[in-house]
């Protein structure tokens, strides 16, 4: 099996294990009898365990192998849904999210810099953002089809939701170990690979640049995970009708993935990513409307602009960044704005307690054109900068 449809296998897969819960995750620990704070509390462990780990994992996978660090990243992942599931009390939910922060820190960057090494080497390098688009495209199929399995079999137990998804979490670093070939980056030892991460990454205004983008988005997806999910029972629809939506946000995420990836071979990244961040901007307002229909179109632009984000914005990130620490500068980038989000998570907890969803929503959506800026800014940069980004890639 050649690289790119490895990794389209393995990403559906690990996109399945997600799917399973994303569309009830808020309910569910809100059911539980939390309150927003305590909710944003947990987010932000989670968040935080991420930051302090990130980069170091990020170091691992180059030193002793991307195919190890991704497979013990799904199986903490696995350990931490199930968790989730069974836990009877605040405290183990708590250690639920430590648990998932640890998988995080070690799946991030990992999968994403073994692609692009291998396609480097079969001399498709630029069709990276095909296959991250790709990628993003296929996971939706699954999330559409578990979307629909929610909404017609699911009423009240969410909870076996989470034991299926540790499940599938479980499966994907058992596939990943028997069929990864493994490659690295920069063998030295940690410090010394850290240390050269670190120094590539300072020295870079565009990747400085592209970690502020990712805490803003981080942002924007930290408020439409705590409102969508309540917002629309507040509007009449019942939990069931949530794993629906997730099928709704299979097939526009689906397609953003699909066709960003598709119009990044014949269009510039900026004009790709802008134009996300303009549909961002747009879903947050129609998500704050009381108007159902308006609400649903809300979501529809958000799953839309997510497909089309993350294929752009990691492909065009990598043009930065060299092979040899390409795992260890992805995870730092990850770190850097989960750091931040660490924060977020609980001031936005407060935030819709004190001033409500709507504002909290209105709000975020200027932050929409901060980002647009900082991307109009690593354009000039590519375009002074051309010979290095030659040297880069090679």
């Amino acid at each position: 099996m050649k690289a790119g449809q490895f990794f389209l296998l393995i990403r559906t897969l690990f996109n399945c294990g997600a799917a399973c819960t994303t569309s009830v995750a808020t309910v569910f620990l809100l059911s539980k009898g939390i309150s927003y704070v305590e909710l944003g509390t947990i987010w932000g462990v989670y968040l935080f365990v991420i930051s302090v780990t990130d980069f170091p994992t990020g170091g691992l996978a180059d030193i002793i192998g991307r195919k190890k660090t991704f497979a013990l990243g799904s199986l903490f992942n696995g350990v931490s849904q199930i968790v989730y599931g069974l836990a009877p009390n605040y405290p183990l939910l708590i250690l639920a999210a430590i648990l998932s922060g640890l998988g995080s820190a070690q799946v991030s960057g990992s999968l994403q810099a073994w692609l692009v090494d291998e396609l480097q080497k079969e001399n498709r390098r630029k069709q990276v953002g095909l296959y991250f688009g790709k990628a993003r495209a296929y996971g939706s199929v699954g999330k559409f089809i578990i979307g629909l399995l929610i909404g017609l079999l699911m009423k009240n137990n969410l909870k076996i939701l989470f034991l299926i998804s540790g499940f599938i979490y479980v499966c994907t670093a058992v596939v990943s170990v028997l069929f990864f070939n493994d490659n690295y980056g920069d063998t030295s030892k940690g410090i010394s690979i850290s240390k050269k991460a670190i120094l590539h990454f300072i020295k870079s205004r565009p990747l400085i640049m592209f970690s502020l983008i990712m805490t803003i988005y981080y942002l924007i997806y930290t408020v439409f995970i705590f409102i969508y999910q309540p917002r629309a029972i507040e509007l009449g629809l019942k939990v069931n009708f949530l794993g629906y939506l997730q099928s709704l946000n299979a097939i526009f995420m689906g397609l953003g993935s699909y066709y960003a990836g598709e119009l990044s071979l014949k269009i510039k990244p900026k004009i790709l990513l802008i134009s996300s961040y303009c549909i961002f901007f747009i879903s947050l307002v129609f998500i704050s409307a009381t108007n159902l229909q308006l609400f649903l179109g809300g979501l529809v632009s958000f799953y839309l602009a997510t497909g089309m984000y993350f294929p752009i914005y990691k492909s065009w990130c990598n043009e930065y960044i060299s092979s040899s620490v390409r795992a260890s500068v992805m995870s730092l980038l990850s770190t850097i704005a989960s750091g931040f989000n660490v924060l977020f998570q609980v001031l936005v907890g407060w935030a819709i307690k004190m001033f409500g969803s709507k504002t909290v929503l209105l709000i975020t959506s200027l932050t929409c054109l901060i980002s647009i800026m900082l991307i109009y800014v690593i354009a000039l940069e590519d375009s002074k900068n051309k010979p290095f980004l030659l040297q880069i890639k090679k």
